[in-house]
């Protein structure tokens, strides 16, 4: 399946990248982050939250086709 991924903050610095679309053979969003992990080793050592088609996740999601995941820092207020 097709799925585009959105890097924010040091997540771009990472990847070089801002987005890119992947042909992935997974079917979770566990899957995704051992992928993830093997692409680019160093995003194991950072702390990220992940939304899916604008919808924040918290936990092991389902993907389907042509999902949109961001991969970003967490945010807190002050």
């Amino acid at each position: 399946m097709k799925l585009k991924i959105l890097y924010f903050g040091i997540f771009r610095d990472i990847t070089g990248k801002i987005n890119e679309t992947i042909d992935f053979t997974g079917k979770d969003l566990e899957d995704l982050k051992k992928y993830l992990n093997e692409k680019y080793p160093n995003i194991v050592n950072e702390n990220f939250i992940v939304s899916i088609n604008y919808k924040y996740v918290d936990g092991n999601e389902k993907l389907k086709e042509n999902d949109e995941i961001a991969i970003m820092s967490p945010v807190s207020g002050g």
